[in-house]
């Protein structure tokens, strides 16, 4: 007699999953995502703050109004504007277009990348092209000083590099959503990921504020590369794309995460149906209200320091955390805002999910406006109305980014992985609309982008609320549900028996 074979693998698997997280190993794993994912979109704010320590009223920690002081002080040549030392003793600076270039060939890079990045993350997963993406953007960062000490093209490279990188961010959301999230916590986890926006923010900009003053602005590049470096080799060696594969994930666990689900083969999860997709209105209402949203995330992502320390006479030690507080502020209203709409279990998932797209949009559009005509002596009300129209978008986990996974299913890596076109397109607009109506850094012309950007959050939502959905669209049926749909009909048929064909199939 053969000796009985050796237990499986999967079973040590189990006691290892008890012995260190138990049934909790997916809570780590978004964890560790939404990390790496924070440092994507750290590395390319960098940018936003050291740009400021850049200028020449720098040295004196001092306001903009200060730089007359700096251009008449010993060692300021205003003949050769670029020019860096290794820990920025010297003065380097760029005028608005360069400045708006450095800006725009991010999302150049994002937009070039987007379907590329997706397709290969449906195909291959999670784990190889988003750690290769997040190595990408770690070693990009680092080299900016010394391709800023090159010249110009060179930094607009490696900003390129940065975009390329950050391109698969938003299908990362979706795919991580639908292999890794249980049913009754899908709230909870896409407004914790989507909320990577939002912590970098005010992580970055606060940690970049004490580098500058204290160690010069290349420190800033250097700091967030080595540590994105760090989380990303923790990545690759970590993460898993299916949970079911995981050596820290048990039985009780995958049976949970799995619960509800519809399971697919792989040439279905890689077969996407891009014109059925095209053709969804609540797809489109998604693509729509998510482009009212990323213009004013990208607003306040890549002018609220300028806007603090140019209109409101932030000095730049005070920049760095006045610029931090909206976004804290919108990143706990995000994660407490997803939780909240998956305990209202009363409320029709769709109509609920209007509803706090409404409140969200409209509430960001009113803080908008009423800042525009805001008197900018009033510092901390100015800020407060910052923080409240940041803070109001925070509801959006209950609205458009909680539509996603419900309607697209195992494609909402696709649909989620659009957002990031439209929030790369904005890179690319807002930019453009700042540099139209805002010349002398005025209140009056800060008024009207604050407008502009209202008046786009009050149509968009419009639009989401005439064609959003939280019903599963037809196209993610799977063909062996059809077709197995289709046996159910044929064997109901009368004079088919088809209570004995069901029988004996089970």
């Amino acid at each position: 007699m053969d000796p009985p074979p050796p237990p499986p693998q999967k079973q040590q698997s189990v006691d290892q999953s008890i012995v260190i997280f138990g049934t909790r190993t997916r809570f780590f794993m978004i964890a560790l995502v939404l990390m790496s994912l924070s440092a994507v979109w750290s590395n390319i704010l960098t940018f936003n703050f050291a740009v400021i320590c850049m200028h020449p009223h720098r040295r004196l920690n001092g306001t903009y109004m200060s730089l007359a002081n700096i251009e008449e002080s010993p060692g300021h040549n205003p003949e050769d504007p670029h020019v860096i030392s290794f820990f920025g003793e010297q003065i380097i600076w760029y005028n608005s277009n360069e400045t708006s270039m450095l800006v725009a060939i991010v999302a150049v890079g994002a937009l070039l990348a987007n379907l590329g990045s997706g397709v290969l993350i449906n195909h291959f997963g999670i784990r190889s092209i988003f750690g290769l993406l997040g190595i990408l953007s770690s070693v990009a960062t680092i080299l900016i000083p010394t391709a800023a000490r090159l010249g110009l093209p060179y930094f607009l490279f490696v900003r390129f590099l940065q975009g390329v990188a950050f391109s698969g961010n938003f299908a990362v959301i979706g795919s991580f959503t639908d292999r890794w999230t249980y049913h009754k916590q899908n709230g909870m986890f896409v407004s914790t990921l989507v909320a990577h926006l939002q912590l970098s923010q005010a992580i970055t900009m606060p940690v970049s504020s004490v580098l500058c003053t204290s160690f010069g602005w290349p420190s800033v590049y250097y700091f967030h590369g080595i540590v994105s470096l760090f989380i990303f080799t923790v990545f690759v060696f970590v993460y898993r794309n299916n949970p079911g594969k995981h050596p820290m994930v048990g039985d009780v666990e995958m049976k949970k995460i799995a619960h509800g689900k519809e399971q697919i083969s792989k040439a279905e999860q890689r077969s996407i149906p891009y014109s059925s997709i095209l053709k969804s209105w609540p797809v489109w209402a998604v693509w729509v209200a998510s482009l009212g949203c990323v213009c004013t995330v990208n607003l306040m992502a890549l002018f609220a320091p300028t806007y603090l320390h140019t209109v409101l006479g932030f000095e730049v030690k005070h920049t760095g955390i006045s610029a931090a507080i909206p976004p804290l502020l919108q990143f706990l209203i995000k994660v407490s805002c997803g939780i909240i709409s998956d305990k209202l279990k009363n409320i029709p998932e769709t109509k609920k999910m209007k509803c706090f797209n409404t409140v969200s949009f409209v509430g960001s559009a009113l803080c908008l406006a009423i800042l525009g005509f805001m008197n900018t002596d009033l510092q901390l009300i100015c800020l407060a109305l910052i923080a409240g129209s940041t803070g109001f978008l925070g509801l959006t986990t209950g609205g458009f980014f909680k539509a996603t996974p419900l309607i697209a299913r195992h494609y909402s890596s696709f649909v989620m992985g659009n957002i990031s076109f439209t929030f790369t397109s904005s890179m690319l607009l807002i930019p453009v609309l700042v540099s139209y109506l805002v010349v002398e850094n005025t209140p009056e012309e800060w008024r009207n982008v604050f407008l502009s950007i209202a008046l786009i959050l009050l149509v968009t939502n419009a639009f989401f609320v005439i064609f959003g959905s939280s019903s599963p669209q037809p196209w993610t049926i799977s063909q062996s549900r059809m077709q197995s749909a289709n046996d159910m009909t044929a064997v109901k048929k009368p004079g088919s028996h088809g209570g004995n064909k069901i029988h004996c199939a089970s």
